[in-house]
């Protein structure tokens, strides 16, 4: 189960990511209402740990962007404002559970399993799958298929994949993406990401999707349906194409 911890707090928030790895779950950290919201862009969780005292503002701005995004991604609030008002306004707004400042990590992890248990096992295609052109991708289980084929990737190419599809037809960062990619992008060359993207294009492009990986001059990669009147490629290296607008 993966989860996203929202907490400015260095010291607690290791501690709680502490605790949720040493019971098994998979476990992101960030501190602010941007990159919570970028994050759950990027990448599929099961639930999110919400601090509301954030540098960016109240984290109750968390649960209405998502809320407006699916209705489905859990949120557990663990706040030190703990007033009864405050927790009905919270839950009113969608927030699926309220535990105040300081708490015992068991019971957490007991209220994580029973939220969980308490989502529906097949929630509905929009947010269960990724869809793009001719493209089918699967999240949970990293399935991808072409045109109902199946397509074989390494656990780099389906997080770079991911990462792409979740803003299709949009440039994304080459350091955003090498940090959903690699669990220490800092130790990773420079060069490997581009190799991945290489592999990603030699893939999709045998399997003959209407897809194509371009490479943004100054930004990083996005992913956009083939549409050769629009788009023509210049070669780069591992064969990188560079998106520009046809003349």
């Amino acid at each position: 189960m993966r989860v996203l911890v929202v907490e400015d707090n260095p010291s607690f928030r290791r501690l709680v990511a502490s605790h949720l790895t040493k019971n098994g779950f998979v476990v992101d950290t960030v501190e602010t209402i941007d990159d919570a919201l970028a994050t759950v862009s990027a990448a599929s969780f099961d639930i999110v740990l919400l601090d509301l005292t954030l540098p960016d503002g109240h984290g109750g701005a968390v649960i209405d962007a998502l809320r407006a995004r699916t209705r489905w991604l859990p949120v557990i609030v663990i706040s030190g404002e703990g007033s009864l008002t405050e927790r009905i306004k919270l839950l009113e707004s969608g927030a699926d559970d309220y535990l105040v400042k300081p708490f015992d990590f068991d019971e957490l992890i007991a209220r994580i399993y029973a939220i969980s248990h308490r989502q529906p096992s097949n929630r509905n295609d929009a947010e269960a799958k990724l869809i793009f052109a001719d493209l089918l991708f699967h999240p949970k289980s990293r399935f991808v298929s072409i045109k109902g084929v199946k397509v074989m990737l390494s656990v780099h190419e389906s997080a770079l994949l991911e990462a792409l599809l979740r803003r299709a037809g949009s440039p994304i960062e080459r350091d955003h993406l090498m940090s959903r990619v690699y669990d220490e992008p800092h130790e990773i060359g420079s060069n490997s990401l581009a190799v991945h993207v290489h592999h990603l294009r030699q893939k999709l492009a045998a399997a003959g999707a209407r897809v194509s990986i371009n490479s943004v001059r100054g930004i990083g990669y996005a992913i956009e349906e083939r549409s050769p009147a629009a788009w023509t490629s210049q070669k780069g290296p591992f064969g990188e194409g560079t998106s520009r607008p046809a003349s």
